[in-house]
């Protein structure tokens, strides 16, 4: 469900940072990469040698990748690896899939013991994790105007061991609420929507929109700050 995860993997490349995803190929810089939607550049220029991308591609809405590490043209803005994800444009048949992945610390074991407990040690791990991707389009007008929609809401909780909420945040020192312990959040929103106009046999028309927010609202957590103390980041 990860595009730079399933790069990675072919074994040619490497990924740095969950927020930022850059990638890198051949040894090439860090930010040199490129992704693309539907040929469409989508970096900004938050970063340097040549931008980075925050962009979190809605699988549901794929209907291809493509991923080129070597041998670009002469039109390539960069030397590094460049990603195109091709949306779905729907079709005169109504169709549609859902992907949904779920767990939560219920469902694995912990590694802290009444020894470390006592401690202070409080837990650690995954807390909630998922993943809702549902998508369908069809023809809005057969043979002339299709469209093709998919939802995708994804993201982590996870605990921060050592790390409590504040028993009075107002008071000058800081008393740890061993009954709150801390948790790490972060999730994206995906609302994409493409719409296809087959103008003429020799010509064919097409829009994109996607509303993707990504929320970190504990940025930066850590076992050594409250809570309390942590930055709230959308982009």
């Amino acid at each position: 469900e990860d595009l730079a995860a399933v790069i990675t993997a072919i074994g040619t490349a490497a990924a740095t940072g969950p927020a930022i995803n850059a990638l890198s190929v051949h040894g090439s810089n860090n930010f040199e990469s490129l992704m693309q939607v539907d040929g469409f550049d989508i970096r900004n220029m938050n970063n340097s040698g040549g931008g980075a991308f925050y962009y979190y591609p809605n699988q549901g809405m794929s209907q291809e990748v493509t991923v080129t590490i070597g041998a670009a043209g002469a039109d390539s803005q960069m030397a590094s690896i460049t990603t195109n994800q091709i949306p779905r444009d729907g079709g005169n048949r109504f169709s549609g899939s859902a992907a949904v992945t779920f767990n939560n610390d219920k469902m694995q074991n912990s590694n802290v013991t009444p020894k470390l407990a006592a401690q202070g040690i409080g837990k650690s791990g995954i807390a909630k994790q998922w993943d809702y991707n549902p998508s369908g389009g069809g023809p809005l007008l057969r043979d002339k105007l299709w469209f093709y929609g998919a939802f995708r809401h994804w993201g982590t909780t996870q605990f921060v061991s050592g790390s409590y909420y504040n028993s009075n945040p107002a008071a000058w020192v800081y008393v740890p609420d061993l009954s709150r312990p801390a948790l790490g959040r972060v999730w994206n929103v995906s609302e994409a929507i493409r719409l296809t106009w087959q103008a003429s046999p020799r010509n064919k028309f097409s829009g994109f929109f996607d509303h993707a927010p990504f929320s970190q609202p504990d940025r930066n957590f850590a076992s050594t700050r409250s809570p309390e103390a942590n930055t709230w980041s959308m982009t």
